[in-house]
């Protein structure tokens, strides 16, 4: 089961729609319009291979709208065909969560790994976006380097971060600092 989210199948104002400039094979099979209205054509095959969390439409004709830009759907689109990945580490931090979450989203493995070791680089300095990632995508490796960066971050801060079954630990580690490091 996916978590997709489709926003519609097709708008009911028409809009113009322009087509991505690096997917828009004339023999794909899917079509895919990002929120901005570029539509990508791409191979189903390619994502039933590499991105186990699309939806895959049973129909040729039919587009789906996804709640995706385009630059976050052309850079995972790339992650499932066999040329070069994209470069992620260069990219600005805001823009690079956005990508992430929309590989952890549609389980394009190739991509989370490497977003990964782009979460740990981040560090110390977007500890708490981190440890969000983390917690909620279940990465508990880069979950136990936050939580030492966060130790002096009030818990008033954290809890409302954290999704509830990470609470009753990360409040078990305050009470642990309180006794044993005052």
């Amino acid at each position: 089961m996916s978590n997709l989210e489709v926003i519609d199948r097709e708008p009911a104002v028409p809009v113009e729609i322009q087509f991505s400039t690096k997917f828009c094979s004339p023999d794909s099979d899917i079509s895919y319009t990002s929120t901005d209205n570029v539509r990508f054509l791409v191979h189903k095959q390619n994502l039933k291979v590499n991105a186990t969390g699309f939806i895959l439409p049973s129909e040729e004709s039919t587009n789906t709208i996804l709640p995706e830009s385009t630059k976050v759907l052309e850079t995972l689109f790339q992650f499932c065909y066999p040329d070069r990945h994209p470069n992620l580490m260069s990219l600005e931090f805001e823009d690079f969560v956005l990508i992430a979450e929309a590989a952890e989203k549609y389980h394009v493995h190739a991509a989370t790994n490497i977003c990964n070791v782009r979460m740990k680089r981040t560090l110390p300095n977007h500890a708490i976006e981190v440890m969000e990632y983390s917690a909620r995508h279940n990465h508990p490796d880069l979950l136990a380097k936050t939580a030492s960066l966060l130790l002096d971050v009030p818990m008033s801060t954290i809890l409302p971060r954290l999704p509830s079954h990470l609470v009753i630990p990360w409040a078990r580690i305050e009470c642990f600092k309180e006794y044993f490091c005052s």
